[in-house]
C-alpha cells in the first residue's frame, strides 16, 4: 500500500532513522530508485541573529529539507527527467533565524535518487550567512 506523509510524520520518520545513521562524507552517492536520509547537526550556526541558506551541488536527487521539524525546502538536482523549475532557488534551501534553538539544531534531508538509469550523488553543501532583514 501507498500513503502519504505529512511534515509531522516526515519529520518522525527522520528522528526514527537518525538512530541507525552512521558517519558518510561527501560526495554520497545512492543507487538508482533508492532512498536515504542525510543528517547534520547546525548547532555552530545558532546565536549569530541571522539566517542561513544551504546550497547543495549534484545530480540525480531529488532532495527534501527538514530544520528542527519544520519543512524548509525541496531541491531538485539536475537530471534528466527534472520538470522545469521556476521562482526561487533550483539548489537551495533556507534556515530560519526565528527556528534555531539554543542546542540540539538538527538537519535532516530525505534523498531520492530520480533517474532509473544512473546513480545520484549529492557533491558539495555550502552553508551561507544571510543577514537579518533590518527595517527602519
Amino acid at each position: 500500500s501507498l500513503g502519504g506523509g505529512n511534515e509531522q510524520a516526515l519529520w518522525s520518520a527522520a528522528t526514527q532513522a537518525v538512530v541507525q545513521a552512521s558517519a558518510s562524507n561527501l560526495p554520497y552517492q545512492l543507487a538508482p530508485g533508492g532512498v536515504a536520509w542525510l543528517f547534520a547537526q547546525v548547532d555552530e550556526l545558532a546565536g549569530a541573529g541571522d539566517s542561513w541558506t544551504v546550497h547543495c551541488t549534484g545530480r540525480n536527487a531529488k532532495l527534501t529539507a527538514f530544520f528542527n521539524g519544520y519543512g524548509v525546502g525541496r531541491v531538485w538536482l539536475p537530471s534528466a527527467g527534472r520538470p522545469p523549475m521556476r521562482g526561487g532557488k533550483n539548489d537551495a534551501f533556507y534556515l530560519p533565524e526565528p527556528w534555531f534553538q539554543p542546542t540540539e539544531n538538527r538537519l535532516a534531508v530525505f534523498v531520492e535518487a530520480v533517474d532509473p538509469a544512473e546513480a545520484a550523488e549529492i557533491g558539495e553543501v555550502v552553508v551561507r550567512r544571510r543577514p537579518a532583514l533590518r527595517l527602519t
